[in-house]
């Protein structure tokens, strides 16, 4: 196996390339600056002379707000440049992952959510990552679909995530005011990208999800980092709702499989992470 990472310096794609190393797996790793993902002959071009059998697809413009302000764009990347990847690796007999997310759902579910769970997304965001699915899907027999929750580790480009931004206003000494009621399964991204690997070993093509055991709200997930770190900052419960998103945002959006082996609990994986970060 050897793997075409595109979007190699974001959480995942930085993960996938350590991991990729670590275990002797061969790959080459683009980002964006590298590769126009809405560019349909870049795309062939990179898939073709890779030398790859397997692509995973990272690349996505995230953030429901920024969707919203921007939805062209978030469905030329999100949705028409998986269907293109598609496209490409059914004629040459490629394998792709597309990496989609736990707000394709409504979070209106008490349980956590599962491979057999039906998508309904609130937002363009999540539409745009849900259509992807369902055209890669169609198009490309040798896929996977991996639907992650929100993540934190270490990443190597500077756009950062909910965990990056609540490390830095930590360092900044911030008053920090946090949704008491978004419930999520926060995950550690080297143990997301060791699971994604074993399951193109030895799983089979389809649905997959994966996420750190538990479930907790963001104001708890922020006072374990508080605590783990040994900070002196004060966290305020807050809702949702006042952050003024431009879209409804799935609330409860707890993640398990019922295919792949639970990975160990958040709780474990965060503290590893913040450990190691600093």
């Amino acid at each position: 196996m050897k793997i075409l990472i595109i979007g190699s310096s974001g959480l995942l794609g930085t993960a996938l390339t350590m991991k990729c190393a670590e275990r002797g797996i061969p790959f080459v790793g683009t980002t964006h600056e590298d590769l126009e993902i809405t560019h349909r002959e870049e795309l062939e071009s990179w898939v073709s002379t890779s030398g790859c059998d397997t692509v995973i697809n990272t690349a996505a413009m995230v953030g429901i707000n920024q969707c919203e302000h921007y939805p062209v764009t978030a469905f030329k990347v999100n949705t028409v440049a998986p269907a293109n990847l598609a496209h490409i690796c059914r004629r040459q007999g490629i394998t792709l992952v597309q990496i989609s997310t736990h707000t394709v759902f409504d979070g209106r579910s008490s349980d956590p959510y599962t491979e057999f769970s039906v998508p309904n997304p609130l937002n363009i965001y999540g539409a745009s990552k849900y259509a992807a699915e369902c055209l890669v899907r169609n198009i490309c027999p040798r896929h996977y679909i991996v639907r992650l929750p929100t993540l934190f580790g270490p990443r190597r480009n500077s756009r950062p995530g909910f965990s990056d931004k609540v490390l830095q206003w930590i360092a900044e000494g911030k008053a920090l005011r946090i949704a008491d009621d978004k419930i999520d399964s926060p995950s550690y991204t080297l143990d997301v990208a060791d699971a994604l690997l074993l399951a193109l070993r030895t799983g089979g093509r389809g649905n997959y999800h994966i996420a750190n055991a538990g479930a907790v709200s963001f104001y708890d997930f922020v006072l374990e980092i508080v605590r783990i770190l040994g900070a002196r900052v004060e966290v305020q419960r807050a809702k949702d709702w006042e952050f003024q998103p431009l879209a409804q945002n799935p609330l409860k959006t707890a993640m398990a499989s019922v295919y792949l082996p639970p990975l160990r609990g958040w709780t474990e994986a965060l503290e590893e992470y913040l450990r190691s970060a600093r």
